[in-house]
This record gives structure tokens, sequence and C-alpha cells, in this order.
């Protein structure tokens, strides 16, 4: 089974599924982190009370990939980290800042599977008449992976649709709520997270995952949404204003880690 962290007896945490989910009322609630914020909670927590250092912090969860970036970067992700916690309902900071050294977790963490932590609800039994059964419809499984692929791909469409439309109706050359975020070899990068360099970082892991080319001349917008369970990437073969542009959509799943 996966492995989850408690945290204050308030949150659960699963490395596995980048997420953070009150406890009294799992499973809703959930909030999404992207993989490197993650990681980068997990190594806190598994020095919960001891120091981790930046160094280690940038072995861990970047350099083992390949990827080099920024102290801004890192700062950004810890800074992700505390924004999810408390969406999630935990008020105090657990997470200490130590100046020019690292961070440090200061919290009551148990690690454990969910049935250790979430007890399995009781069903309730009446008593019910034979005509009172025989009109009841029979209960239909629920389809959670399902409709969450509908989702992501409502998403994507909605996004299509809304950069499509801005095409037809503004002189501006992309939405507002797009930042620039600098060049990947020869892809302009546009993204809705206004930090640059992480926005980079999620690129180029999403490269790793899924072909990318950016030896031709491509326009990329990247959707880094913390409270879906992905991220949407579009790509266009021009500027978005420029008539006749074509693009496609590729939406990444957190969950099973695969391009859609």
């Amino acid at each position: 089974m996966k492995t989850v962290y408690l945290i204050n007896e308030i949150i659960l945490f699963s490395p596995e599924e980048c997420s953070l989910t009150p406890k009294s009322g799992w499973p809703s609630g959930r909030v999404t982190l992207h993989a490197p914020a993650a990681e980068c909670l997990q190594l806190l927590l598994t020095h919960v009370g001891q120091p981790v250092t930046q160094k280690l912090l940038f072995a861990q969860v970047w350099e083992k990939k390949g990827a080099v970036v920024s102290t801004n970067t890192l700062y950004q992700s810890i800074a992700s980290i505390r924004k999810g916690l408390k969406m999630a309902g935990l008020e105090e900071d657990i997470i200490r800042t130590l100046p020019k050294q690292g961070f440090q977790c200061n919290a009551r963490v148990q690690v454990g599977n969910v049935s250790d932590f979430i007890l399995p609800a009781t069903p309730i039994t009446q008593k019910s008449s034979p005509v009172a059964a025989s009109l009841s419809a029979p209960e239909k499984p629920t389809r959670n992976r399902k409709y969450s692929l509908a989702a992501s791909v409502m998403v994507s469409l909605l996004m299509v649709c809304a950069l499509l439309y801005w095409q037809k109706n503004s002189d501006t050359e992309i939405p507002a709520y797009y930042y620039p975020a600098g060049m990947i070899e020869h892809c302009s990068l546009y993204s809705s997270w206004s930090g640059a360099e992480y926005s980079q970082t999620v690129f180029n892991e999403l490269r790793q995952r899924y072909p990318i080319r950016c030896a031709d001349r491509q326009f990329a917008y990247l959707t880094i949404n913390h409270l879906q369970t992905g991220s949407t990437l579009i790509l266009c073969n021009d500027e978005f204003r420029t008539k006749g542009v074509q693009c496609r959509s590729i939406m990444f799943s957190d969950e099973n880690h695969e391009a859609k």
C-alpha cells in the first residue's frame, strides 16, 4: 500500500500522489503539490526536527535528474509547501527557514498507510420492506479515475477555446494570465506561474516525460495548476496572434506520471 505521512494529526501527505489531504474530511479537500515541492516536503519530513541543507535539497530533488536550478526555485517550492499545508487546514507554519543553511521541519509526524489513520466508514443498516427494496435502484460504482480524466480533458479544451477566442477578439500577443518565462532552446515559454525559473524547471521535467521538440520554433503555453492533479501544455507553431496558427494540447497527469 502507499506510504503516507500524518502531520500534526491533521493532514495526510501522500508523496506518491503529491497530495495533502485533511484527515477529518478524507478523501475530500485534497491539495496537489507539484513534484519538486512534494519531494522537498518528503525530505523534510524524513528528517523532522533536523536541519536539511540547501545542498541536500538540490541534490535529491533536482540534480539527480540532471536539472540545475537557482536558490529562488528552491524557495518557491518551499513557499508552495507552506501554501498547500495552509490550504489543507494546517494553520501553524511547521517549516523553519535557517538563514544561509537550509530548512527544518518542526512537526509531529507519523508514517504508515491510509488504513492506519482513516477508519473505514461503518455502514448503517436499516430495515426495509420488500416493496421499498424493489423500488430502490442498484448503486453504481464510482469511477473517480474516469471522472478525473474527463475533467482534465474539459480543462484542456476550455484552455484551447480560450486561446482561440483571445486570438479572434484581442490585438494583444498572449492572454493576460500567461507570463513570459524565457527561452528553452528554440521554444518561447509562457506560463500561468509568474516564476520564470520554476516554470522552466517544470517545462524541462515535462520534456523528460514526453518528446517535446525545441529544435524547431515553438511557442509553449504552460498551465501550472496546484489544485489539479497535473499540468497542461499548449504548443503552437507560431505566435498566438498569427493568423492560421496551429496548436495542440498535452495533458500531464501527476497521479500516474503519464502524458495524455
